[in-house]
């Protein structure tokens, strides 16, 4: 009966789809032709076709990342990233290099992609289902998305790997290299407290900021639903069990309803490892091993128990054995390994063989031993039905939902709504309420599954779905009463968000004009005071000044620089001038001044190790700049070959 439930259930909607997907065949096309009316291709990669919507996705949350990184100062960087041609050069590079991965067959698994994501720093205190989703909510990016950007990373982390290995440095450049590492530098910084500004934002400041940033001022897309519940959990009741389903399911359960053999053991364990105390006090020789003394030992006292089965286990004693005397019945499968090895197929009476157990030689006499046996199905038979029904609840749930799915479909549209609420009353199905349109941005607190968020947001108005993604084996029934387009937001809805922005930035522009001043000053005093040092003169400013000790330059960096080429360049600067001529933006935004702090000749009793050591990265960092160097040499040849078409005139301006 399950089973025939199974086959109709499954031939039923799988005509239902397709007599479906025929009906929106015609449909389907002319919004095909729409979309590509509206969503015009901007490059040709290949087989492959850039579109409109796809370019302005990944820009938008590019965008959308620097904003958040740069904070009030993205604006000073804007036109140096030249983003907008950043982000299609970069859609070209992946998909170059996704087409070479495949043809070259490089691949990431699964769990490589999960260890590289708890290896990122955001997630150094481990990795949390609700961490998880508030950095991809931060990011802006979907949980697939996300994971096959990381597969293409270790993807080109592969490739680099190769390329790397593959880059060499000549023994004259290691030379050179080689001299500078007689010294070693320190530096000082200080962080410039934030200037606050006196002139507050205008309403022309504000117009002219939501004018030349429109294009991230944009909504979400969403959706107004109606959400109705199939809960698994109360189909249950509605499964119908005959006793031949009852019997196949009994018959088919192996050992699970197996109760194990109960046994009561008594153990001779002779040890070897007493050996190691002699070991300690012999202090002319090794002594000899005794393994072959002890196993010939428990040979023989195997040959008298298997003489007299009752023999009292204490004569053993004196050979040093440990004696083990069974109490009670136990099960068999709860007896350490070795012991259920050797009495696998013994009886009561039984002796077993001289096991050998890490050091040990042991022999298990059987005393009581009982006979496995598999529980009647009368004894079984209320967990095994509930079972059955756990299991074909969802099943029973999906059927209901996809009836009532197929009822309402011929219904006018203004009528499902409450029709749905109706039928859902009638089998005490969930209603879940939503007040307002979901969205990624807006997700209701009663809908506590990402994935239904998601699946909500991409229906169009009047659609009727089926989700049914849940791990407990419920099914959705999803009416999208209204979905509201993207939409570009207007100037009322973002001015506070502006304006924010904007007084930031005044802060910003006023704390570097404070540190600007700092520096005239700086040298000015160092013209009259060559012995002047960055520490001195701005401990007198009353400003804290950090140290990073010379021995401490490598490990702790700079913290408020992210990159390390940047990094090599401040510490360049700085040795050749004791000041940074620049004021330095952190990666938290504020401003930073860096100076010299002391130089050291490394010490001759470190030259070998020190020396070598550094010499070792600086051969690291050569082969990482040669395999960075083929790499790029790479993509150029594959876009020799497929002579990507681009359409730059198609980009926002």
């Amino acid at each position: 009966m399950i089973e025939f439930f199974r086959r109709n259930r499954r031939g039923i909607v799988g005509l239902f789809i397709v007599s479906m997907c025929g009906l929106m065949m015609v449909p389907f096309g002319l919004d095909q032709l729409r979309s590509q009316s509206m969503d015009p291709t901007i490059a040709v990669i290949g087989s492959k076709e850039v579109r409109m919507s796809e370019y302005l996705k990944d820009y938008a949350r590019v965008r959308s990342m620097f904003v958040k990184q740069f904070g009030a100062q993205f604006d000073q960087f804007e036109t140096m990233l030249n983003l907008k041609q950043r982000v299609l050069d970069d859609m070209i590079d992946k998909t170059l290099l996704t087409d070479f991965f495949k043809s070259i067959g490089l691949s990431a698994s699964k769990s490589q992609v999960e260890a590289a994501v708890r290896g990122l720093p955001v997630f150094s205190n481990g990795v949390t289902r609700v961490e998880f989703e508030n950095f991809l909510s931060n990011q802006g990016i979907t949980e697939s998305a996300f994971l096959a950007e990381m597969k293409e990373s270790l993807m080109e982390k592969q490739l680099t790997d190769i390329f790397e290995n593959a880059g060499s440095i000549g023994p004259v450049e290691l030379s050179k290299r080689y001299e500078k590492l007689q010294e070693k530098i320190g530096i000082d910084y200080v962080k410039i407290p934030e200037q606050k500004s006196t002139d507050a934002v205008s309403a022309s400041e504000i117009s002219e900021y939501y004018e030349k940033n429109k294009e991230i001022f944009v909504t979400s897309r969403a959706v107004l639903p109606l959400i109705v519940t199939f809960k698994a959990d109360s189909f249950r009741d509605k499964v119908v069990i005959d006793e031949a389903d009852l019997i196949q399911a009994y018959e088919n359960s192996g050992k699970k309803f197996e109760v194990p053999r109960k046994l009561k053991v008594d153990q001779v364990r002779f040890s070897s490892s007493k050996n190691e105390l002699a070991k300690l006090v012999d202090t002319k020789n090794e002594p000899k091993d005794n393994v072959e003394e002890i196993k010939a030992l428990s040979t023989a006292a195997r040959e008298k128990l298997l003489a007299d089965p009752m023999i009292d286990l204490k004569v053993f004693k004196d050979q040093g054995a440990i004696i083990t005397v069974g109490e009670a019945l136990v099960d068999e499968t709860s007896l350490t390994d070795d012991i259920q090895s050797a009495v696998k197929n013994l009886n009561k009476g039984s002796i077993s063989e001289v096991i050998e157990s890490g050091s040990d030689f042991l022999i298990v006499r059987v005393n009581e031993a009982t006979d496995s046996f598999k529980k009647p199905l009368s004894a079984v038979r209320a967990s095994l039905e509930e079972e059955i029904k756990a299991s074909l609840a969802p099943e029973y749930a999906m059927v209901s939902a996809e009836s009532l799915v197929k009822k309402l479909e011929s219904e006018i549209a203004s009528k499902i709504p409450e029709l749905l609420k109706e039928e859902a009353a009638k089998i005490n199905a969930q209603v879940i309420a939503v007040d307002k349109p979901v969205s990624n941005e807006s997700r209701p607190t009663s809908i506590t599954d990402k994935g239904l968020v998601e699946f909500i947001t991409e229906l169009p108005s009047g659609a009727l779905r089926l989700y049914d993604k849940s791990s407990a084996g419920d099914v959705t029934i999803v009416y999208a009463i209204e979905a509201q387009e993207v939409r570009p937001k207007t100037l009322e809805e973002v001015t506070f968000e502006i304006t924010k922005t904007l007084e930031r930035k005044k802060v910003t522009e006023t704390t570097k004009l404070f540190a600007e001043k700092l520096i005239k000053e700086f040298k000015e005093s160092l013209l009259a005071n060559t012995e002047l040092t960055f520490k001195s003169f701005f401990k007198a400013k009353k400003l804290e000044v950090t140290e990073i000790a010379a021995d401490k330059i490598a490990l702790l960096s700079i913290p408020f620089i992210q990159n390390p080429q940047e990094k090599n360049l401040v510490i360049g600067e700085a040795r050749s001038s004791k000041f940074v001529d620049k004021v330095i933006s952190g990666i938290d935004g504020s401003s930073y001044l860096i100076g010299l702090g002391k130089i050291e000749k490394i010490a001759p009793a470190s030259d070998n190790k020190v020396l070598l050591d550094e010499q070792y990265k600086f051969l690291e960092e050569s082969k990482k700049k040669a395999g960075e160097r083929l790499n790029k040499i790479l993509l150029e040849q594959l876009k020799l070959k497929v002579k990507p078409e681009i359409k730059s005139e198609l980009l926002p301006k």
